[in-house]
């Protein structure tokens, strides 16, 4: 079971990659990516790449000239953006695409996105075990942040071995946990 790591910015549009620095002095940036690898980073360019300053304006779209790895970074260079002053304004705005322009996952594949909002349901008893309200990645592993009814937060891995069936229309994930685990 793998997942796709776009985070969703809006209802419109998902978060692929985030301008951390400069990169040279002919306007290149320096950008890290929430994709599983570079190769889905530069899928999501192809589909029509928008950046979203960081002063929450509208996402306005962007062509990109050039893009390349660079030391575990997707270095891109933006048209139109052609000096260091220029790439230094732009630090923090993240690269985003339209929803609905994603391009598809295979069978057994989530945007994180999806799986955020889901109920979690004991895939042996039915009884609700609460609901995901986020997803992180610690120590290299993906961690399911799951809020019980009484408000308390527990986290589980999102890992085969636990997850028993996803149900993306009904909204539900059934999950058949360790005894104990929601208590840590």
């Amino acid at each position: 079971m793998t997942i796709a790591d776009a985070n969703t910015v809006e209802d419109d549009f998902i978060s692929f990659g985030r301008i951390v620095r400069t990169q040279g002095n002919k306007g290149e940036v320096r950008v890290a990516f929430d994709t599983d690898t570079p190769e889905d980073f530069y899928k999501f360019l192809e589909q029509g790449a928008y950046l979203a300053l960081p002063d929450n304006s509208e996402p306005k779209p962007i062509e990109v000239e050039d893009v390349w790895l660079h030391k575990g970074f997707v270095i891109v260079k933006i048209k139109g953006v052609d000096d260091m002053n220029a790439a230094q304004r732009l630090r923090g705005a993240q690269f985003q695409i339209a929803h609905n322009l994603r391009p598809p996952l295979a069978e057994g594949e989530y945007y994180l996105d999806q799986l955020i909002g889901l109920k979690a349901l004991d895939a042996e008893t039915g009884g609700e075990l609460g609901s995901i309200f986020d997803m992180k990645t610690i120590a290299g592993n993906l961690l399911m942040e799951i809020q019980k009814p009484d408000g308390s937060v527990y986290m589980a891995p999102f890992v085969s071995a636990f997850i028993r069936g996803v149900d993306l229309k009904k909204r539900q994930i059934h999950l058949l946990l360790p005894e104990g685990l929601d208590q840590l």
